[in-house]
């Protein structure tokens, strides 16, 4: 009986000795804990049976090593992603609660050298679902040319689009943010009528055509409601598009470039993001004029000095940070460019633009000064860039070239402040004019194909701050 009771008393001095090691380890290893500390035995048992009970809570009286298993890849997606704080609540109720209307213009060109770049109109009505996700549904209208006889193409689009706002992903709900880059992509289905003029007579054909889009918006909050959007879309249409041409399988690629304005209703707002000027201030009109050319091979053969022409613009703008501002301008140019037995006969653009003004040196103190003496007292040095959409009328010996066209244009801009009040400027800038012509003999099958006008000038020019 002695015996067994010091067997016990040895077990339970052992037992609690391992648990108290377990736990000083606790942070490699893991005890799991006995039911009990302590082993009753009867009397009557024989020592053989003690020692394979005492084997047998031994089994239990374990400790069990922590296996590292690395990056626990579940637990990462399902934790909850950082975000900058919201800076208003998003509300989607009532209805019209973050919903949008749009009117826009959009370039259209289709594949290869077939068509000509065409002009389209759109309306569209939109809502905002969630702060970062937003459906679309845009009705649009245009026409263009086909190049074999140059009949025209009058089509009507109806398209569905959703739109993703990286910027709100990212960066956090904010109405009153000035830029929004947000991603596009939909599907449509579009009517085609070609009315061709034939020696027999007029003929209509009609196509009915299937698309899938995908593109970028880069939306601009020029006042407290109203956007300034800017949409390139690559698309796909079924061949139904060219109305007669091949399988209504096949795929037809396209290029797409839409700019307009956005009212957007009963929306969130807030108070004014801290990074933009005053909204009733920052206004300015300035006037441009310079010497102006076509950057072309005619151009060199009538010699450079005789095509000189004049460029003159009227703008106004908005400075919204000292180093960014919009301007929106009508300019005039006209210039001689090509010439027969030594007379020349003269080219017109009547053109409107709608151009972002990125001052680089302002950026750069911003950067380095950390937003403090951000804007250079006497000087800056700014790229502009943006679209240009107009008339040209394009006078040659027997007929004209006339059309409407919607291009890009840029440049630099050099500024010296002389007053808070008054500034003087240098500004050399190009411009990208796509237009339809009558085709030269042997460059295609065609009646007519698609060129591009380069058009530079040099200006000089004022700015009034208002």
């Amino acid at each position: 009986m002695m015996r067994k009771n010091i067997i016990i008393l040895l077990c339970s001095l052992l037992a609690c000795t391992g648990s108290a090691w377990a736990q000083t380890d606790s942070s490699m290893l893991s005890f799991v804990q006995p039911k009990a500390d302590s082993v009753a035995v009867e009397d009557s048992l024989s020592d053989e049976e003690i020692m394979k009970m005492l084997a047998k809570q031994s089994q239990t009286d374990t400790v069990r090593k922590v296996v590292d298993k690395g990056v626990d890849v579940s637990k990462m997606v399902n934790s909850k992603r950082m975000r900058p704080v919201d800076d208003v609540v998003f509300e989607s109720s009532p209805f019209m609660k973050n919903t949008f209307f749009t009117l826009g213009v959009t370039s259209h060109l289709l594949e290869l050298d077939n068509h000509s770049p065409g002009l389209e109109g759109s309306i569209s009505f939109g809502k905002w679902l969630h702060e970062d996700h937003a459906v679309r549904a845009m009705l649009s209208m245009g026409e263009w040319r086909d190049n074999y006889d140059f009949s025209y193409q009058l089509a009507t689009q109806l398209d569905v689009s959703y739109i993703f706002n990286i910027s709100s992903f990212v960066n956090g709900y904010r109405p009153n943010r000035f830029c929004d880059i947000c991603f596009v992509a939909g599907v449509g289905y579009a009517n085609a009528t070609q009315l061709s003029e034939e020696a027999e007579g007029r003929e209509t054909f009609f196509g009915n055509a299937f698309d899938f889009h995908v593109g970028a918006r880069l939306n601009l909050r020029v006042f407290k409601s109203l956007d300034f959007f800017i949409e390139p879309q690559v698309v796909g249409y079924t061949n139904g598009i060219t109305v007669y041409e091949g399988s209504w399988r096949g795929i037809k690629p396209a290029f797409r470039g839409s700019v307009g304005l956005s009212y957007n209703v009963m929306q969130s707002y807030g108070s004014d993001s801290p990074r933009l000027l005053p909204r009733k201030s920052g206004y300015f009109i300035n006037l441009t004029a310079g010497p102006h050319f076509q950057n072309s091979s005619l151009v060199y053969e009538v010699g450079l000095q005789n095509c000189i022409g004049v460029h003159v613009a009227l703008g106004v703008g908005k400075n919204y940070t000292d180093y960014f501002a919009m301007r929106y301008s009508f300019a005039y140019s006209r210039n001689p460019w090509i010439a027969y037995a030594g007379e020349t006969y003269p080219c017109n653009y009547f053109a409107l633009r709608a151009e972002g003004i990125w001052d680089v040196l302002s950026f750069a103190r911003y950067i380095m000064f950390k937003g403090e003496n951000t804007r250079h007292k006497f000087l800056s040095a700014s790229v502009l860039f943006g679209p240009e959409a107009g008339y040209m009328n394009k006078k040659d010996r027997s007929d004209a070239v006339q059309s409407f066209y919607f291009g890009v244009s840029g440049g630099a801009q050099v500024k010296f402040r002389l007053t808070p009040m008054i500034s003087l400027y240098l500004e050399p800038r190009f411009s990208i004019v796509p237009y339809p012509a009558k085709a030269q003999v042997g460059e295609t099958d065609n009646k007519y194909r698609n060129y591009y006008d380069g058009v530079m000038n040099f200006n000089a020019g004022i700015e009034v701050n208002l």
